[in-house]
């Protein structure tokens, strides 16, 4: 793209290989999901998602999916056994009767890496100049409740909608309505509390202020 009115970051924690990002502190967590065979461990499991500890799909093309694990101390994507047994683990306390008889030796898993922030919740909006933020800002160091009428130095046409953690599937496409509506200036799907809750912004505040604090942005 050579080209474009908006660009929209949607690349999980990739998004920090730009340098216009590269101070967000994100959280990379790797997750494993295993997969399990009706017909070769010849089971019946369930005509419903069970969540618990974990979780349990239910079979398609006689296959389905337990899951899954959080570990916050490495990026390997290989799977691993030890995973598999913390989602069997996981499982015994929502299905005991079909954990029981799943062979681990038959597990497939697929393995990935979750971006989060560190209050959960993602990242929606616009992006502003963290330099010229911290700058422009720094006054809530002092105060956290200073009103500041200083306009955000956003950077043109760049939006963020990332950080979905373990969520994506649910929060993903209501946050790429809120993206559009940003884009279109038309009115946003969400209340008020939730846009800021969501603001990327947040993070640059939460440095500077350090304990937290209430603001809003425009």
């Amino acid at each position: 793209i050579d080209t474009a009115a908006n660009i929209v970051l949607c690349n999980s924690y990739n998004i920090t290989q730009f340098h216009q990002l590269n101070g967000l502190n994100l959280r990379k967590i790797r997750g494993q999901i295993s997969i399990a065979n009706t017909k070769t461990d010849r089971i019946d499991t369930t005509k419903l998602i069970l969540c618990g500890n974990g979780y349990i799909t239910p079979p398609r093309n006689d296959k389905f999916v337990i899951g899954a694990t959080f570990n916050f101390t490495t990026t390997d994507t290989n799977v691993t056994i030890e995973d598999h047994l913390d989602n069997l683990s996981h499982l015994k306390d929502i299905l005991p009767n079909v954990a029981d008889k799943i062979d681990i030796k038959l597990l497939d898993g697929k393995a990935s890496i979750r971006a989060s922030t560190t209050d959960y919740m993602p990242l929606v909006g616009p992006i502003a100049s963290e330099s010229l933020f911290k700058a422009k800002y720094k006054k809530l160091a002092l105060d956290s409740n200073a009103w500041i009428e200083t306009p955000c130095p956003y950077l043109k046409g760049l939006y963020i909608n990332a950080a979905h953690g373990a969520k994506g599937m649910l929060t993903a496409p209501i946050c790429g309505e809120i993206i559009a509506s940003y884009i279109d200036n038309t009115p946003l799907p969400c209340s008020e509390n939730l846009r800021v809750a969501l603001h990327p912004n947040r993070l640059w505040r939460n440095e500077i202020i350090k304990n937290g604090g209430l603001c809003g942005y425009k």
